[in-house]
C-alpha cells in the first residue's frame, strides 16, 4: 500500500502516528510524509527560539529513521502562521500532492493549536469525494497529543494500532526532534506521549496502541 501522513510541523507525524509508520515501513508498505509548514518558533513561556534551519535538519533526520519513502514541506516561514495563508492556497498544494494517489491518509485532528484547525478544515476539502479516480480506501485523523481542549463531537469510530513493538524506537525517534520536546508534565514530551500510548493501549487490549478518528473505510 502507499500510505501519507500529512503532518502541520516536523514533530506533529511521529506524535501522532510514529508508530503506526514504523509498523507500515516494516510490514512492507511505503509510507510518505507532508509537513506543511517549518519556520521560526518562539515558545511563550522559555527563552528558546527555534530556528527553520534547526527543524528541516531534525525532520531529515526523522525521516531517514522512520523510513519514509518521501517528504516534503509545503510552505516555509508560515509556523504558527497557517491561518495567514489563503485556503485556497493550502488545498491546492494538498490536492497536489495527493494526486500522486494514496490507499491510506491521515490528517491530524483539530487541537487547540491555530495551524491544526486549518488542516483539520483544508484536509476535508482535499479529500472530497470526487476529486481523484482513486480515492484513499482508509481516511483517518490522528491524535496531536491528548486532545483535552478539542471538539467533543468527533465524526466516525475510533480506530487503533497496536504499536507495542515499535514504542521504543518511537520515543528515540521523537527525542531527535529535540528543539520541540519539553518535561513532563508537558503534552509534549516523551513520558507524555508514552502516557498516552499506554493509555491507548489499554482501550484496545494492547500495551501501547495509537488511536485514530475513522472517517472512511472502504474494505
Amino acid at each position: 500500500m502507499r500510505i501519507l501522513v500529512i503532518s502541520p510541523h516536523a514533530d506533529d507525524e511521529v506524535i501522532g502516528c510514529g508508530g503506526t509508520i514504523l509498523r507500515s515501513v516494516a510490514e512492507g508498505h511505503s509510507v510518505d510524509v507532508v509537513v506543511v509548514t517549518v519556520g521560526n518558533v518562539n515558545r511563550r513561556h522559555e527563552e528558546v527560539k527555534s530556528t527553520k534551519s534547526t527543524r528541516l535538519r531534525e525532520f531529515e533526520a526523522v525521516a531517514a529513521e522512520l523510513g519514509l519513502s518521501n517528504y516534503s514541506v509545503l510552505f516555509e516561514d508560515y509556523e504558527n502562521k497557517l491561518d495567514m495563508l489563503p485556503m485556497l492556497e493550502i488545498i491546492s498544494q494538498l490536492d497536489s500532492a495527493l494526486d500522486a494517489g494514496y490507499d491510506q491518509v491521515f490528517f491530524p485532528y483539530a487541537s487547540h493549536h491555530q495551524d491544526h484547525r486549518v488542516m483539520y478544515e483544508a484536509c476535508f476539502s482535499a479529500l472530497r469525494e470526487g476529486a481523484r479516480d482513486n480515492p484513499p480506501s482508509l481516511i483517518a485523523m490522528y491524535e496531536y497529543t491528548y486532545i483535552g481542549w478539542a471538539p467533543a463531537s468527533v465524526p466516525g469510530g475510533r480506530y487503533f494500532v497496536n504499536i507495542t513493538p515499535y514504542m521504543e524506537r518511537k520515543k528515540a525517534i521523537l527525542s531527535l526532534y529535540s528543539s520541540q520536546l519539553h518535561s513532563e508534565p508537558h503534552p509534549i514530551s516523551i513520558g507524555s506521549v508514552e502516557t498516552l500510548a499506554r493509555m491507548r493501549g489499554m482501550e484496545s487490549g494492547t500495551q501501547y496502541a495509537e488511536m485514530f478518528y475513522l472517517l472512511k473505510m472502504v474494505v
